[in-house]
C-alpha cells in the first residue's frame, strides 16, 4: 500500500508557475525591469522571505522587491482567482485514486497559507488533503527538509514511508535531505543529473505518476497471489535465449534493432548488447521528417555504446503515399511508415550479416496496437511474452536511464499517447492480463474486444493445404 503523499502545490497541483511568469513578464515589460526569468527560476520552491532575498542579490540591492511582489501578487490574484487558475493534467485523478487507495495525503507548500486555503478550496481540491503545511509555519525553507518532515509528522508516518510530489529542484533536494521517496514531475526546469540521483523517479506526467503507484501497488497484490515478478531472473532467462537463438541461427550475426527512444527498444537493445556484446548490436534510427524526441534514441544509442545509423524514411514514405492512385484511409497514412521502417531494417540486417530484433511486448500485442508486417515483424522477439510492468522493472535492472524507461509512449500522429488511444492504462491492462481484474466494466469489454479482433496479427497467414 501507498502510505503516504505529500504534494508541493504550485507547479504540481496547479500551472501556477507558467503563469506567474507570464505576470511577472509584464510587468518586465511595462517597467524596463530586463529578463526577469532567471531570477524567477532562482525562486521556484522557495518561501517569499527567501524569494525577496534571492530577487535583491540578483537585481540588486536597491530593487523595489516589495513594491513588484505587490503588483505582480494584485495581478496573479485579479487573474486567476476565483478557481481561473489551471490545473495540471490529471491532478483530479491522482488524488481521487490515491484517496480511494487509503492514502494518506498531505501538501507542503511554501506559498503563505490563506492562498493556499483559497486555491484548493476555489478549485474544489482542499478536502482531498489530511494535512497543509504552508511556507508561514515553517521556520526555514526548501531545501531545508523542515516542511516535509512536519507533513510526516502531522501524518503520523515516518519519512522513509512517504512520497513526495515535486517539480522543483530545492522541492526535490528538500524532500531527498528529509528522508521521503522523491518524485519529480518537472515543469519549468528540467532536472540535472544531480536532481535526478536524488529521485526515486522522474515522470513526465502526473498520469505516470498514478500508473508508477499503480505498479507498485499491482506488485504487492502478486506478492501475495500468483506471484511477485523477478525481474533479475527474467533478464538473466531473456539474455540467455538471445545466446541461443543467435548460436542456432546465425552464429556471428549481429542483432539489428530499430532504436525509437522509447522503452521497448531500449531494453530489447540493452538485452542483446548484454547477449552479445555491443560490437554486435547495431541501432538503427528512423524519424519521418522531424522527429521531437529524437535525443532519446541518440541518449540511448551513446548509453549502450554501440554502432547506430540515422535514416531518414521520410522521403520513401511520401515516395508511396504520393504515388497511390486513390484517397488514402487513415490506416494507410498511419502504418506506410512502420512498414517501410522495417524494410529499412531488414536493408541494414542484409548488408550487416544481421537478424532483425523484434521490440514488441505482451500488452500491446495483446490489444492489436502494433503493425502487422511492420513494427510486429522482425527475425527474434525477446519481450512479446512480457507485459509494459515487466518491461520496465526489467529496464531498471539492466541499469537503463529513468527516462527511457518512463518515457510516456506517444503515437507520433495525432500527439495522444498510447494509453489515450487505448482508453485504459497499461497498469490497468497488466494486472488484467496476469491477473484476470479489472474494476471498469466497459474497459474490460474494450480490452476483450481488441484481444479478439487483433488476434490475427499474432498467428501465421493462413494457407490452403491440398491434402496430397
Amino acid at each position: 500500500m501507498i502510505k503516504a503523499v505529500v504534494f508541493d502545490m504550485d507547479g504540481v497541483i496547479f500551472d501556477s508557475e507558467r503563469c506567474v511568469f507570464d505576470v511577472w513578464e509584464e510587468l518586465a515589460r511595462e517597467n524596463n525591469l530586463g529578463d526577469m526569468e532567471p531570477t524567477l527560476r532562482a525562486c521556484l520552491g522557495v518561501t517569499t522571505e527567501k524569494c525577496k532575498s534571492i530577487m535583491r542579490s540578483m537585481k540588486g540591492e536597491d530593487f523595489p522587491v516589495e513594491h513588484f511582489m505587490k503588483e505582480a501578487s494584485l495581478l496573479f490574484h485579479k487573474r486567476y482567482d476565483g478557481g481561473k487558475l489551471p490545473l495540471k493534467p490529471g491532478v483530479r485523478e491522482l488524488l481521487a485514486y490515491l484517496k480511494n487507495q487509503g492514502t494518506r495525503l498531505a501538501l507542503a507548500s511554501s506559498t503563505r497559507e490563506s492562498t493556499v486555503t483559497a486555491e484548493l478550496r476555489d478549485a474544489g481540491l482542499y478536502d482531498y488533503f489530511d494535512r497543509v503545511v504552508c511556507g508561514n509555519m515553517v521556520t526555514k525553507s526548501k531545501p531545508d527538509p523542515e516542511i516535509f518532515l512536519t507533513a510526516c509528522r502531522l501524518l503520523e508516518v515516518e519519512p522513509g514511508e512517504a512520497f513526495a510530489i515535486e517539480d522543483s529542484f530545492n522541492g526535490i533536494r528538500s524532500a531527498s535531505s528529509g528522508g521521503l521517496r522523491p518524485i519529480m514531475v518537472p515543469d519549468i526546469v528540467e532536472p540535472t543529473g544531480e536532481i535526478r540521483g536524488l529521485c526515486e523517479r522522474v515522470l513526465p506526467t502526473l498520469m505516470d505518476v498514478q500508473a508508477y503507484f499503480e505498479e507498485l501497488q499491482n506488485g504487492e497484490k502478486r506478492k501475495g497471489g500468483i506471484g511477485m515478478f523477478d525481474a533479475e531472473k527474467t533478464r538473466e532467462a531473456v539474455v540467455q535465449w538471445i545466446r541461443d537463438f543467435f548460436e542456432e541461427n546465425g552464429k556471428g550475426c549481429n542483432a539489428i534493432v530499430g532504436i525509437s527512444g522509447g522503452k521497448d527498444s531500449s531494453i530489447v537493445a540493452a538485452l542483446c548488447v548484454e547477449a552479445l556484446g555491443k560490437d554486435r548490436v547495431i541501432g538503427v534510427l528512423m524519424p519521418c521528417g522531424h522527429q521531437h524526441d529524437i535525443d532519446m534514441a541518440y541518449l540511448l544509442v551513446n548509453h549502450l555504446g554501440i554502432q547506430h545509423y540515422e535514416i531518414n524514411v521520410e522521403d520513401a514514405v511520401k515516395g508511396v503515399m504520393e504515388h497511390l492512385p486513390f484517397e488514402i484511409s487513415v490506416q494507410t497514412r498511419t502504418n506506410i511508415p512502420p512498414r517501410i521502417r522495417m524494410t529499412t531494417l531488414y536493408a541494414v540486417a542484409q548488408s550487416h550479416n544481421g537478424r532483425v530484433a523484434n521490440t514488441c511486448n505482451l500488452s500491446e500485442d495483446w490489444v492489436g496496437y502494433s503493425t502487422r508486417y511492420g513494427d510486429a515483424a522482425g527475425d527474434f522477439s525477446p519481450c512479446s511474452h512480457l507485459t509494459v510492468t515487466e518491461m520496465k522493472a526489467i529496464g531498471r535492472v539492466l541499469g537503463l536511464p529513468d527516462v527511457l524507461v518512463d518515457k510516456t509512449p506517444i503515437d507520433g500522429l495525432c500527439g495522444k499517447t498510447d494509453e489515450e488511444n487505448l482508453g485504459f492504462t497499461y497498469a490497468e491492462l497488466d494486472r488484467y492480463i496476469r491477473e484476470g481484474v479489472i474494476e471498469d466494466e466497459a474497459k474490460k469489454a474494450r480490452i476483450d474486444r481488441l484481444h479478439v479482433l487483433n488476434q490475427f496479427k499474432l498467428k501465421m497467414m493462413p494457407s490452403f493445404d491440398p491434402e496430397i
